[in-house]
């Protein structure tokens, strides 16, 4: 729904705090890695602050849009070549497997960074901040003026 209408889906979750908590907390719960004794390794407290952030702000319509203009990118496009050095932290736990490496292999990014953490997910910033800053710190070490 996101890639295809999200102003259908964006309109009703602005419209309802209940419907926007019901909306984001299943994503969060499902897209989110879990400990090993199951629980999700979002906190209650972490799932109703980014819910209120949303809310707050009106911008949920706003979050969903990125998908529909990234389906609408012509296929001529999605082979171009990017200069910029590239990294890719691949979360176990995310909603799409990891890449495998004979993709990112083929990439057609100047790719200079992989990672495979052990835990995390779709959410890595806010189910594990430590560890997803760590990841950007090691990916720009090499960029870093000092």
């Amino acid at each position: 729904m996101q890639s295809t209408k999200p102003q259908t889906a964006a309109v009703g979750l602005t419209d309802s705090p209940a419907r926007l908590a019901a909306w984001l907390i299943e994503k969060l719960r499902a897209w989110s890695d879990r400990r090993p004794d199951g629980t999700s390794l979002l906190d209650r407290d972490a799932m109703l602050t980014d819910v209120t952030i949303y809310w707050l702000t009106g911008t949920i319509g706003s979050s969903m849009r990125m998908y529909r203009a990234a389906e609408a990118i012509p296929e001529t496009e999605r082979s171009r070549t990017i200069g910029v050095p590239t990294g890719y932290t691949l979360f176990p736990a995310d909603i799409e497997p990891p890449a495998p490496d004979a993709w990112l292999e083929r990439t057609t990014t100047d790719l200079v960074y992989v990672s495979r953490p052990t835990r995390a997910g779709h959410f890595a910033p806010i189910e594990d901040p430590e560890l997803y800053a760590r990841e950007l710190r090691e990916f720009f070490r090499p960029y870093r003026m000092t």
